[in-house]
């Protein structure tokens, strides 16, 4: 999925843009792609450092002036750094630099979350902010140190302030824009905000401010999803008359923690069209996955029957009941369907009467679309099919989308789809800022 967002994100920066909020728009998503790469390198250089240094205090041991060196050399002239320590097995702070902290040394950190961690599990972690015993709100990246025996020899910890590392690599990217950056960790705690103000701030349990009314639904938003869009209800900064903002956002992160980083821009024209094509492309591209996933799992099947071991009576039926049982999708409500190749079918969920009756000639809405669901199904790495269809036990057709694919050893074309309806939906949520 995040593949597909970055490749849909990055599309949207090509489309024509007219007029001063169209061209914002586009701006943002060029300073959201270029500060994800900003930060994504310094946190990949946090964990590279601390891995090279790990490795170098195995020899040295945790404490003396070669081990000082070393941790000197963690992130070397980077003015948000706090301090680096090395930590014994127990939690407590061995050798803290530069010299300013050397007064910390001996005090326990064992209660602090990212050190119980990186003790409980030797493996590195990533703290999320938090109040250190140097009294600041910092995060702390850890990484185990092993002794010759491979056991764990204690930690190696970086603490550095949040806020001030991601001004001084997002501000550059968003200077002169009118693109409002914010980065905040899942929990909706905000770590960077070009308005300083709402640093520290929580999204999600704050009270929405009178400027951004919808922010709170936003930020629980994006604090469900790690790469998204959406448009929220926000007021002009110059007028003070309601607008409408657009927000993208990618996920960041280290060692298993996370940062959402968010750029929002005036909403321009058709901001929902393109939410709704970024949506289907993502449906579209499940339910192809999830037949494929399907048609995979019968050939499984059709293996033990050339292998001898099963009757190919045998192995359609068990085939057939794998697709009747067969369901996806954060409610479990996508399931799979089939027919032989001259529309006989073999599986419906939900409408058993359907199951060994020919739908050749079905007609809905003026359309013969199980003919076109077993075309498109033979075509060479299956297709796609618009067409109409009730929802569960309902009678009105709706818009649906069909994937199929044959299974050539059985002649069954095995489909999924989703109803339209659903989509629009989410995309509406979406331009309300509280969808999911």
């Amino acid at each position: 999925m995040r593949r597909r967002w970055l490749a849909a994100l990055a599309a949207l920066m090509f489309l024509p843009a007219a007029g001063a909020a169209a061209q914002t728009a586009h701006e943002a998503l060029k300073v959201l792609l270029a500060a994800h790469e900003e930060v994504r390198g310094e946190l990949h250089g946090i964990g590279t450092d601390l891995e090279a240094a790990a490795g170098r205090l195995a020899e040295t041991g945790l404490e003396g002036d070669g081990a000082r060196r070393i941790l000197l050399g963690i992130r070397e002239g980077r003015p948000w750094a706090v301090d680096r320590a090395t930590v014994s097995p127990g939690g407590v702070l061995l050798a803290v630099e530069p010299e300013f902290y050397r007064k910390y040394e001996g005090m326990s950190i064992a209660g602090q979350p990212h050190a119980a961690r990186v003790r409980e599990t030797g493996q590195p972690v990533m703290s999320q902010v938090f109040r250190s015993v140097e009294g600041l709100d910092a995060a702390a990246v850890a990484h185990p140190v092993r002794s010759g025996a491979g056991g764990f020899a204690g930690a190696v910890s970086f603490l550095f302030r949040p806020s001030e590392m991601l001004a001084t690599v997002i501000e550059p990217v968003a200077k002169g824009t009118a693109v409002e950056v914010w980065v905040m960790q899942p929990d909706g705690r905000v770590l960077y905000h070009t308005q300083r103000g709402m640093i520290g701030r929580n999204l999600v349990a704050s009270p929405a401010p009178a400027h951004d009314p919808r922010l709170p639904s936003l930020a629980g938003l994006v604090a469900r999803e790690r790469i998204g869009s959406a448009v929220y209800e926000s007021t002009d900064d110059l007028t003070g008359r309601p607008a409408e903002k657009q927000a993208h956002w990618l996920t960041a992160g280290l060692h298993g923690a996370e940062w959402r980083i968010v750029a929002a821009a005036a909403s321009p024209a058709g901001a929902s069209g393109r939410i709704e094509a970024i949506l289907r492309e993502e449906a579209d591209a499940l339910i192809r996955t999830q037949v494929q996933m399907a048609v995979s799992m019968l050939q499984a099947v059709y293996e033990k029957y050339q292998l001898g071991q099963i009757s190919l009576d045998r192995a359609k039926a068990f085939s057939a009941d794998l697709l009747r049982g067969l369901r996806y999708g954060d409610g479990g409500d996508g399931c799979f369907w089939a027919d032989t190749t001259d529309g006989v079918n073999v599986v419906l969920p939900g409408r058993d009467d359907a199951e060994g009756k020919n739908r050749f000639d079905d007609v809905i809405e003026d359309q013969y679309y199980v003919r076109e669901i077993i075309a498109r199904g033979r075509q060479p790495g299956g297709g796609y099919t618009d067409y109409h269809f009730p929802k569960g036990d309902g009678r009105t057709p709706l818009r649906a989308r069909a994937y199929s694919l044959l299974f050539r050893p059985f002649g069954w074309v095995v489909g999924t789809a989703y109803h339209v309806d659903d989509l629009e939906r989410r995309a509406a949520a979406r331009m309300k800022g509280d969808g999911k």
